[in-house]
């Protein structure tokens, strides 16, 4: 194991877990409940990692008010907390790959909120790995704040220089650059790869079969 890695934060959707068409048609379902024309997959996926809010300005701008987005995000909340596990599963490498870095401590930072966060890493078989899972509301800010990182780096009482990220959206590298911690851009999730790349991340993986050759000694 490369001495320098002491602490690894990995995001949760697109890098753990492959959640993106629950996501998307509980967004889409949302959106048709309120009278609106349902998203081309792809675009509602390049908005997954800031939050729900977030994602519904992002894709329809200022053509609605902000009691309508907020509508939209209960009524999204309402589905997904019943269509949790429809679609959504961890990705290959995953399991082996956490095994792999059983002796460091793991931690997760995601903008997802923190009840679906809890009961999808408890269902899916992953809380064993990591010891403690940090939600949207865990912090005053979220990515690609640095806020998050520093926090958790904090409390474990590590250097930023000592710790990783691993995401596979332009808020992780963001906020992993601006907290000085190594960054790897998990190319496999929702976030195109040119867009990741243009970030500059320390590493790219295609797979989390890749983070163990990347991250141990050389």
């Amino acid at each position: 194991m490369n001495s320098s890695v002491q602490f690894l934060i990995f995001d949760l959707d697109g890098t753990l877990i492959d959640s993106k068409r629950d996501i998307v048609l509980c967004v889409n379902r949302a959106l048709v409940d309120q009278g609106l024309m349902p998203l081309d997959e792809e675009k509602i996926g390049n908005q997954i990692g800031r939050g729900t809010e977030y994602l519904f300005r992002q894709l329809l701008g200022t053509s609605v008010s902000d009691s309508e987005i907020k509508t939209l995000v209960e009524r999204c909340k309402h589905f997904y907390s019943k269509h949790l596990l429809d679609h959504t599963c961890v990705y290959p490498g995953v399991h082996e790959t956490l095994q792999f870095f059983r002796t460091l401590p793991k931690v997760i930072v995601t903008n997802k909120n923190q009840e679906f966060a809890d009961s999808l890493v408890n269902k899916l078989g992953l809380k064993t790995h990591f010891e403690a899972v940090f939600g949207s509301e865990a912090f005053p800010t979220q990515k690609p704040d640095s806020g998050p990182i520093l926090k958790t780096c904090a409390v474990w009482k590590t250097e930023p220089s000592q710790a990783v990220i691993i995401g596979d959206s332009v808020f992780d590298i963001t906020a992993g650059k601006m907290a000085a911690v190594k960054t790897v851009a998990a190319l496999y999730g929702f976030t195109k790869a040119e867009e990741l790349r243009r970030q500059s991340p320390d590493y790219e993986i295609e797979s989390a079969h890749d983070l163990p050759g990347i991250l141990a000694d050389p």
